[in-house]
């Protein structure tokens, strides 16, 4: 079960933090970013079912479609990266992207080493 979800520089989000329980449930009026969260979530799952978790993050396939880097990444941002961190019971996962002009693949900053990568799959996320 994912305790907590972050994400920094995504789209609608400078800095977000999310407390999860087993039962959640999103509400507010429109464009306050409840798609955005989910869209997060979608994108970590896309990308892990092409093999590629742990070098790049696919904007676009067969969950979402997000366009470009510059279609995601905050306009109102410091930075050209975008973090999205999954808080297990015991783990936290942490993919930190660096922003690629007019291009909808983000190039992983931080690569995952052996060990996190197998605890990763351990969690049966996805």
């Amino acid at each position: 079960m994912i305790n907590k979800l972050t994400v920094r520089n995504f789209k609608c989000f400078e800095d977000m933090k999310l407390e999860m329980s087993s039962l959640n449930v999103l509400c507010g009026v429109n464009s306050m970013g409840k798609s955005t969260l989910i869209q997060a979530l979608l994108l970590l799952r896309q990308t892990y079912e092409r093999g590629s978790l742990d070098k790049g993050l696919h904007l676009n396939g067969s969950f979402v479609n997000i366009g470009t880097g510059k279609d995601l990444l905050c306009r109102y941002c410091e930075e050209d990266e975008i973090e999205i961190a999954l808080e297990f019971n015991t783990n936290r996962f942490e993919w930190v992207y660096s922003y690629i002009p007019d291009s909808d693949y983000l190039e992983l900053k931080k690569p995952f080493s052996e060990s996190e990568l197998s605890d990763f799959d351990s969690t049966s996320l996805f």
